[in-house]
């Protein structure tokens, strides 16, 4: 039997747990009290943010409608949460993939 690629696991077992229904992501009152205090934290003399993890980017549409100038990026391993993600907010840059590979090449952050 192949080993199985580490990235190829993380995706099949993230790709399970959202199918079982798994309201992670999902909008809601508890979920806009928490992005409401992370914004916060954002610093005001940044020009961009890269999402890691951003499921259908509801929290980067949030940070959009509070921080219109920011340059905004969200990435997620899921292919399927980033398609609902695109339908949903189709005028958010949201990519498929692993964070450390848009980091690898710094044209991928700034296409």
């Amino acid at each position: 039997m192949d080993p199985i690629d580490q990235r190829q696991a993380l995706k099949k077992a993230y790709e399970a747990v959202l199918e079982d229904g798994s309201p992670y992501g999902k909008t809601g009152p508890g979920n806009l009290y928490r992005w409401k205090k992370t914004l916060k934290f954002l610093p005001k003399n940044i020009e961009s943010l890269l999402d890691c993890g951003c499921d259908m980017g509801n929290w980067v549409e949030f940070v959009r409608t509070q921080r219109p100038n920011l340059r905004l990026v969200g990435t997620d391993i899921s292919r399927t949460r980033i398609e609902e993600g695109r339908q949903a907010h189709p005028h958010l840059d949201l990519r498929v993939g692993f964070a450390q590979d848009l980091a690898e090449t710094q044209e991928n952050l700034t296409r």
